[in-house]
């Protein structure tokens, strides 16, 4: 198959390191025709020339990201670190994903509505996203993996990973208010049929 897409000679207007990609052939799933400019990447790993993913023309993935597959960066969104997006996974909005993380979920995902990212800056910053899966749904807040409701016991409970007592009573009231914010994304999803 012939390359998607090239990297210009294009660069950030703050972030020299960075340049503008350019489509070179259509990707209907998001909307793009051949000549059309892209977002932004530091180097040519950061975007698989397979399948449909893209970055999205304000978007951006550097560093080590890897936006793969059928996954896109979209919006303001910016991939950095190790952050790999893949299978059908849409990062957008202002959302800024770093470290090392993982967010590609089955073809099962069939629209915005069935995942979540959030960025919180309050007495700790932290990222979380929720999605749903074909069993039911994941959920990752920094370096933690499992379900909402592992998720809800653990900060409950006096024993949280890499936390004092101090840290835990500061910060267990928003994580609870973050928690039910998820649970309630979840009883808006409709069975599967």
């Amino acid at each position: 198959m012939s390359e998607k897409y090239e990297i210009t000679n294009i660069q950030h207007p703050e972030w020299r390191f960075l340049r503008r990609i350019r489509a070179l052939r259509d990707i209907p799933r998001y909307g793009v025709e051949a000549g059309d400019l892209g977002g932004w990447v530091e180097k040519e790993y950061n975007l698989s020339q397979d399948g449909n993913a893209w970055v999205g023309e304000q978007a951006t993935a550097f560093e080590n990201s890897l936006v793969d597959e059928d996954s896109a960066v979209l919006g303001r969104a910016c991939v950095g670190g190790k952050v790999v997006t893949s299978g059908n996974a849409l990062i957008g909005g202002d959302v800024s994903l770093s470290g090392v993380e993982q967010f590609g979920w089955d073809d099962d995902v069939r629209s915005g509505e069935e995942f979540m990212f959030v960025e919180v800056a309050a007495s700790k910053m932290f990222r979380a996203a929720l999605c749903r899966t074909k069993r039911g749904h994941r959920l990752h807040v920094g370096c933690w993996r499992g379900t909402v409701p592992k998720f809800r016991t653990m900060i409950e409970s006096d024993r949280w990973v890499e936390a004092t007592p101090k840290e835990i009573k500061l910060r267990r009231p928003e994580l609870i208010a973050f928690t039910a914010m998820c649970e309630a994304r979840i009883a808006t999803w409709e069975p599967r049929t």
